[in-house]
């Protein structure tokens, strides 16, 4: 089976990222810091997920395992080496954190003449992998010349609702149908590939983006600003006051027009 590794097993690594890789048909091995969650996933190497506009439905991701970055860094970078893809979700400002083991990862790749690797940063950023990139030259481990050889670094538009959740007697997390992955298909090494299924292959990411940032997170953003003012601890609790709703749709409607301008 294909081999797919993941950093970051928090809400969006597993209810999003990890989730299509699992749909794909990869086993997914996990690289995290927090030992709890680790070992979690080491004992029972599968989780749970709730799908929010199906009841609270169960799905379940199984097939995974789970490295500490921290405790197990040797088995990380022996994971990269096999693998067919390497993806993020740690956050933006973290992946300076992560860039020393996918750089010892893939150095390990260099002259072994294995097909190019796919190297994703799945953040809520603008050209993420681009970030990344430039973090794993920083560290000195590998050259421009040996990423090249051994991988594509094709950036990403990351967008799915997720939340903590508890159903059925299960801890595990809720996750929305909606959802949005979109990837540059221009840095592929076959644009007739597709190394993660339901995801979109796009020509112009920056579109992508620009719609991400100033519509999505403009939404979420009004909806957090507007709850604290108004009393609210959620973003839930916000968009069910039908006042505050709508000044949230106003705003993503003026978002939205000024996009069409550009």
């Amino acid at each position: 089976m294909a081999l797919a590794v993941h950093f970051g097993a928090g809400k969006i690594g597993r209810g999003f990222i990890a989730n299509l890789l699992h749909q794909t048909g990869y086993h997914v091995v996990f690289a995290d810091v927090v030992q709890e969650t680790i070992d979690k996933l080491k004992k029972e190497q599968q989780y749970t997920l709730f799908l929010i506009d199906h009841n609270y439905d169960e799905q379940l991701i199984d097939d995974v395992d789970a490295y500490s970055t921290i405790n197990e860094a040797d088995k990380v970078v022996d994971a990269i080496q096999e693998a067919e893809v390497v993806t993020t979700s740690v956050m933006a400002t973290n992946l300076d954190k992560v860039a020393p083991l996918i750089a010892k990862g893939l150095k390990r790749r260099v002259g072994s003449h294995k097909p190019k690797i796919t190297v994703m940063a799945c953040e809520n950023a603008m050209m993420g992998t681009n970030i990344l990139v430039k973090a794993m030259l920083a560290t000195g481990e590998i050259t421009t010349d040996e990423l090249n050889e051994v991988g594509v670094y094709p950036n990403t538009a990351v967008d799915r609702v997720v939340f903590d959740g508890h159903h059925h007697g299960k801890d595990g997390i809720e996750i929305g149908d909606a959802y949005e992955l979109a990837i540059e298909k221009n840095k592929l090494a076959d644009t007739n590939t597709q190394p993660i299924k339901n995801a979109e292959y796009v020509e112009n990411l920056e579109m992508y983006l620009q719609r991400k940032i100033y519509m999505i997170n403009c939404g979420h953003a009004i909806s957090a600003y507007l709850g604290q003012a108004n009393g609210y601890k959620t973003v839930q609790e916000v968009l069910k006051d039908p006042q505050l709703l709508e000044q949230v749709k106003t705003a993503m409607m003026e978002s939205a027009g000024a996009l069409e301008l550009v």
